[in-house]
């Protein structure tokens, strides 16, 4: 990951993620490793459960220009080699924290075990 933020700043953080789809709905586990994160502070303030909900439109920039000029504040982003994606601060609009990602699905990507084996 590069061009990683905080809050609006630039921050250092690394987590694990393991996906699992259900049909066209991801599952995603996130483990916080390092730095500060959003992920930890859900798991320091309220243990484990929801954090967000994940949305990847067809125009990503313009639904994340359109969030900022509105007001809208973004809690934490980064970018990676397919894209990026930004944690939405959509608690009090919402209920839950949305994720904009601008990247491919990560189903596209050949796991790195199976579990049980074929």
């Amino acid at each position: 990951m590069t061009e990683m933020t905080l809050r609006g700043k630039p921050a250092q953080y690394s987590f694990r993620v393991a996906v699992t789809y259900v049909g066209d709905v991801a599952f995603e586990l996130i483990q916080p490793m390092a730095g500060e994160s959003i992920f930890k502070e859900f798991l320091d303030e309220h243990g484990e459960g929801l954090h967000h909900l994940k949305y990847t439109p067809k125009d990503p920039e313009v639904v994340l220009n359109d969030f900022k000029m509105k007001g809208g504040r973004i809690l934490q982003s980064a970018r990676l080699t397919e894209g990026a994606f930004y944690y939405l601060d959509t608690k009090s609009e919402l209920g839950f924290i949305m994720e904009l990602s601008t990247g491919r699905a990560l189903r596209n990507r050949s796991p790195d075990a199976v579990f049980p084996p074929n």
